[in-house]
C-alpha cells in the first residue's frame, strides 16, 4: 500500500517541479513497501531507498526554493514553504528512526 497517491494537491503547473514532487512521491512509496518486506536483503534495500530520498529531497527542495526566489516570489511565503519542507525531512527522519 502507498503512503501518498499522486493527486492534484502535488500539482504545482511547473512541469519540472511537478516533475520532482511526483519523482518524491514515488521514492517515499518505496521506502514504505520496503518496510514490509520480509526477505535477507530487507535492510540494505531500506538503507539504500531511504539515502536516494534524502538526497532527492535535499535536491528539490533547494532547486524549489531557488526558484520561487528566482521568480519574486513573496519571502513570507518562502519562508512558510521552507518551514514545510524541513518539517518533512523531520518526519521522514523519525520514520526512519522508528523503522
Amino acid at each position: 500500500m502507498d503512503a501518498f497517491v499522486w493527486d492534484q494537491n502535488f500539482v504545482t503547473g511547473l512541469p519540472d517541479v511537478d516533475k520532482q514532487h511526483h519523482d518524491l512521491v514515488d521514492l517515499f512509496n518505496e521506502l514504505s513497501r520496503s518496510m514490509f518486506l520480509t526477505d535477507g536483503g530487507r535492510e540494505d534495500l531500506l538503507h539504500g531507498t531511504f539515502e536516494r530520498l534524502v538526497a532527492y529531497t535535499e535536491y528539490h527542495f533547494r532547486d524549489e526554493e531557488a526558484l520561487m526566489r528566482a521568480e519574486g516570489v513573496d519571502p513570507r511565503h518562502i519562508a512558510t514553504h521552507e518551514s514545510m519542507h524541513q518539517q518533512f525531512v523531520t518526519q521522514v527522519s523519525t520514520m526512519w528512526s522508528r523503522r
